[in-house]
């Protein structure tokens, strides 16, 4: 039996744990890359950032990954609402 989420719902997910969009979505591979990536480049970012710089700046790399995630999770929805 399937069932069909709210688009609202899965968005919300999305932007609170990064990758689970996708999940909900059907495509569990995708979310994996992005939570990899995220991971990967929020490392890189911290370790060549210096001690005196802020949270938000040190963590960049792995935050853009992550916005990109969630603006990517909001296409998917919109077309997945215009094939309906």
């Amino acid at each position: 039996m399937k069932f069909k989420l709210n688009k609202w719902f899965i968005l919300f997910s999305a932007i609170i744990v990064p990758g689970s969009g996708h999940v909900m979505c059907g495509k569990p591979v995708r979310g994996l890359v992005y939570v990899f990536w995220i991971l990967s480049m929020g490392y890189i970012s911290w370790m060549i950032t210096d001690l005196s710089v802020n949270f938000v700046l040190r963590s960049t790399g792995g935050l853009l990954v992550w916005i990109a995630s969630v603006a990517e999770m909001k296409i998917q929805l919109i077309e997945r609402k215009n094939h309906e």
